[in-house]
């Protein structure tokens, strides 16, 4: 009876990988030539006022080649934008050494901002320039004419070596006299005799005043859109942070608003009908019979025409349209008539199916699969180029797919419910025999196991279920808390032996082996978990947000710092990067590190000069409340909120999405 179960068991298996293997289409093989880089290359090539949702945006086209791992600061100033600087010649303080102007004009230069040397008289009577001072103390002149410079759109940066103090042209330094409260000047403390250092600072405060409200943004580079509300701005700006160092600033020009209104959601989900509301300036079009057509463009300048309406203008009319996308993306929907006369623009962002690889073995591949931003469930319909069509299940956006493509470049599709996704891929020699001498479980091997199992489970006290398969009768069997422990270990051993927590299946796929090497009975991973919960509520097992760890292999972290850095962990190893298990995550070859934060006082620890680092935070609100706890008086908080302000620390959510960006 047991050997006709286990002839089943391996029938009922083979025929379920070969359903699940897709194959892909007999094509000739292709190839490629790669685009070498010669320099960075960062701008805004379009950008304009739209309507987003109740708000009003700037969206800025952008474009960074090469692919850089970068920050973008944006803030669009109701002040106006300086374009130029002016190095001022004039005496300073002994500390501040000789040939400080070249060190500021070479770090302006560095950060693509011109500028020329000046004295106090043509500084004080420029126009729209940033007027920078390595004087050791605020100039008398600059000070008395703080108002003339704001008056003039102009500011003042000076590099100081002690707080409160003035010097005039005879180089008497003296006690301030209210300079502090002009906002046309701003200071750069010198620290020690690190002058390159307090050069950069400068040039960076050039481009990126102190305290200006902006919006940091990730930006991994290539074409992407930006949008950020503005008050009443006539122009913005987008400083490119590279490893926590100002590399280029790119402005917007001058943008304005169109004269109509397009009330559109300012998020949506592809694949599901929208609707926008279309207010034209019926003041000025009174009377008139137009035909309004409304078209959507992509990040590529892809035009997509949504719909068109008509009539004759009156006080109040309006007009509806209608769309449904089937990929994601930044939309600018724009409405023109048929004199081809613009009369809105709307800022839409449209969540899509989003596919990113998490592991490839054989021909078994794994995803992480987001859904208009949430981890998909259902059914997604899988093939490679124009082959044959496969139904797969995804599960909280886990997607495993099992895959038999012929050698070269090839394009995996993904559809859910009409919501598409392509995933490029160089496949490797392989087929289905390959796959089914992996992945196949022959029928004496389960049983044999399960057998072995019963045996030697009498003294067990937790229930498992075999296979993890719907097409095998389940057996339960028991086990102890110590298999459970050495299964983890074996599965964070396969991950590196880093002392991380892992997923149930994980542990489940490690938790027990049959006689013959490489024969892997997989047991159901929700009994796992269901054992697991009851682990952690016994105090032997640890759960870090759906993850575990033995209790005593915390090693004096707090649970939820272990589960972001298990997510640190997956994208650093992807990448082939070296990582280790501490607070502060250095990123070899890097000026970057990534540290779990607890508490104020360690936001800086251990920084090094010029080594960007990211703050992992569990989620947007933890983020919000840190902010909102910073004082703007305590010498430490002021610390935090300049480092931020420079580039030289991030705050990001650790999740895939975001620490991906961050990452080379």
């Amino acid at each position: 009876m047991r050997n006709a179960m286990g002839a089943f068991a391996l029938l009922a298996i083979f025929a379920c990988v070969a359903l699940l293997t897709l194959p892909a289409p007999a094509q000739e093989e292709t190839t490629g030539v790669k685009a070498e880089g010669t320099g960075l290359s960062f701008g805004i090539y379009s950008s304009t006022l739209a309507d987003c949702g109740n708000a009003t945006c700037a969206v800025m086209r952008t474009y960074l080649f090469p692919m850089q791992n970068a920050s973008l600061a944006a803030f669009c100033p109701n002040a106006t934008l300086q374009k130029s600087a002016i190095v001022l010649i004039y005496p300073s303080t002994q500390s501040m050494g000789n040939g400080m102007a070249g060190k500021v004009r070479l770090a302006l230069s560095s950060v693509g901002l011109s500028s020329i040397e000046g004295n106090i008289s043509s500084a004080i009577s420029s126009r729209r320039s940033v007027i920078v001072a390595p004087s050791g103390a605020v100039p008398e002149g600059l000070a008395k004419n703080a108002q003339l410079l704001m008056d003039e759109g102009s500011r003042a940066v000076v590099i100081i070596t002690s707080e409160g103090k003035e010097i005039d042209l005879e180089g008497n330094v003296f006690a301030e006299n209210g300079t502090g409260k002009w906002e046309a000047i701003e200071t750069v403390f010198l620290e020690g005799k690190d002058w390159e250092a307090a050069a950069r600072e400068a040039a960076i405060r050039a481009v990126v005043p102190a305290g200006i409200n902006k919006t940091m943004f990730s930006f991994a580079g290539g074409n992407r859109t930006f949008a950020i509300e503005t008050d009443g701005a006539e122009e913005c700006r987008l400083a490119l942070f590279v490893s926590g160092r100002l590399e280029r600033f790119a402005d917007s020009g001058r943008i304005e608003r169109a004269n109509g209104v397009l009330s559109c959601p300012d998020s949506v989900v592809a694949g599901k009908e929208w609707r926008c509301e279309f207010y034209p300036d019926s003041e000025a079009e009174k009377g008139r019979t137009l035909k309004f057509t409304a078209i959507a463009q992509d990040e590529n300048n892809g035009k997509i025409q949504i719909g068109s309406v008509d009539g004759k203008i009156a006080d109040g009319w309006s007009g509806a349209f209608y769309a449904n996308f089937s990929h994601g993306g930044d939309y600018l929907v724009k409405v023109y008539d048929q004199f081809s006369r613009l009369h809105a623009v709307a800022y839409v962002k449209v969540f899509g199916l989003e596919v990113k690889q998490v592991n490839a073995e054989g021909n078994r591949y794994e995803f992480y699969a987001m859904l208009g931003g949430a981890p998909a469930n259902g059914m997604v319909e899988v093939w490679i180029d124009d082959g044959q069509k496969q139904q797969y299940p995804v599960s909280n956006g886990k997607l495993v797919v099992f895959a038999a493509p012929k050698s070269g470049k090839r394009v995996m599709h993904f559809d859910i419910a009409g919501t598409g996704a392509d995933w490029t891929f160089e496949a490797q020699a392989g087929g289905f025999a390959e796959s089914y001498a992996k992945y196949a479980i022959p029928g004496f091997a389960l049983l044999g196991a399960v057998f072995l199992l019963l045996r030697a489970g009498r003294k067990a006290k937790y229930t498992i279920t075999f296979p993890d398969s719907p097409l095998i009768e389940h057996d339960i069997v028991e086990v102890g808390w110590e298999q459970i422990i050495t299964a983890w270990k074996k599965s964070d051993d396969a991950r590196g032996g880093c002392g991380l927590p892992a997923y149930p299946q994980e542990m489940a796929s490690c938790l027990l082996l049959g006689k013959e090497v490489g024969k892997r009975i997989c047991p159901d991973s929700a009994s796992v978990l269901s054992v697991l919960r009851k682990l952690a509520n016994q105090g032997i097992f640890v759960d870090c947000g759906g993850i575990f760890i033995p209790k005593n292999d915390m090693g004096g972290f707090a649970p939820n710092e272990l589960g972001m850095l298990r997510t640190l962990h997956d994208l650093m190893l992807e990448r082939g990067l070296p990582f280790a298990r501490k607070k502060v995550v250095r990123v070899h070859g890097e000026k970057l590190e990534f540290a779990v934060i607890s508490g104020k006082e360690n936001v800086l620890l251990g920084m090094r000069q010029g080594v960007a680092r990211v703050a992992l935070f569990e989620s947007e609100g933890a983020i919000r409340k840190f902010l909102e706890c910073l004082s703007h008086t305590e010498h430490d908080d002021v610390k935090i909120r300049m480092a931020l302000e420079n580039g030289v620390l991030v705050f990001a959510v650790a999740e895939r999405k975001g620490i991906e960006q961050l990452l080379p």
